[in-house]
């Protein structure tokens, strides 16, 4: 079975070393993710586009501090014949103006670091905890919220001894911090911390 789209079966093909990549690949997340668009080179070259020189250098820099991701699954629904106005493109790729910084830009805008007790953790709510488990996204959108986490190489967990360290302390915080609707009523173990626990040991957040 050939893949949706003409468009994706010929972005597969150019990724891939396979002469035919099937379907079963292309709807594999672990496939899209590891095969993610994170250079203008391979931008261009799978779009088979030519951005202006002046353009590309201006996107270079603004690389540096936002970088690019985005799977060959969201780049596929990019119009490359009008790129520049496409709602998918506008999303993902840099842009320039990101690196102006106004007055009334705020760093952290909705005070995560503010209500952050302890590494990963923001907690707001009384009855609630958010954990920030990875940076690594399906795509970067460029009106983000955390762009000043996004990519960053300290907030990135790929290690399991990591993950498992970071696991632990976020349970131990749970141990002294949480309400008591927040524990499973049969163990006392916090039920977040488990599901976090068991994705990382089938790999599934690796």
């Amino acid at each position: 079975m050939s893949i949706y789209s003409n468009t994706q079966q010929k972005i597969a093909e150019k990724i891939s070393s396979d002469r035919h990549v099937l379907a079963s690949k292309w709807t594999d997340w672990h496939w899209q993710l590891k095969h993610s668009i994170t250079q203008v080179e391979t931008f261009e070259e799978l779009l088979d586009i030519q951005l202006e020189p002046l353009e590309r250098r201006k996107i270079e820099l603004t690389l540096k501090k936002f970088p690019l991701s985005l799977t060959p699954y969201y780049l596929s629904l990019i119009d490359r014949n009008d790129f520049r106005n496409d709602p998918i493109f506008r999303q993902s790729f840099p842009d320039p103006q990101e690196l102006i910084i106004e007055r009334a830009d705020m760093f952290d805008p909705l005070a995560e670091d503010r209500d952050s007790p302890a590494p990963g953790i923001t907690h707001r709510y009384p009855d609630r905890v958010l954990f920030h488990v990875s940076n690594v996204c399906a795509m970067y959108c460029r009106h983000c919220t955390r762009k000043r986490k996004v990519g960053k190489p300290g907030m990135v967990i790929d290690d399991r001894t990591i993950a498992q360290r970071r696991a632990d302390l976020l349970a131990a915080w749970l141990t002294t911090n949480a309400p008591s609707n927040f524990w499973t009523a049969d163990d006392r173990s916090p039920s977040c911390i488990l599901l976090i626990e068991i994705e990382y040991s089938e790999g599934r957040l690796l």
